[in-house]
């Protein structure tokens, strides 16, 4: 009995580390996708930004 114990520990503390790593964010797989294309939107979203306000800006 005392050995099941000890396994069912283990797998919890097993699932635990899985699900909350130290290092990072866990992102689920499916969802990474979604992340990048948002990232790359705001990216290209930035960078036109930085367009428009230096033609305003140089214009004298």
């Amino acid at each position: 009995m005392n050995a099941r114990t000890q396994q069912r520990h283990y797998r919890v503390a097993q699932k635990e580390i899985e699900h909350a790593p130290n290092k990072g964010i866990f992102i689920e797989n499916d969802k990474k996708q979604l992340y990048a294309i948002i990232a790359g939107v705001i990216l290209v979203l930035t960078f036109i930004q930085g367009l428009i306000i230096g033609l305003f800006i140089s214009r004298d």
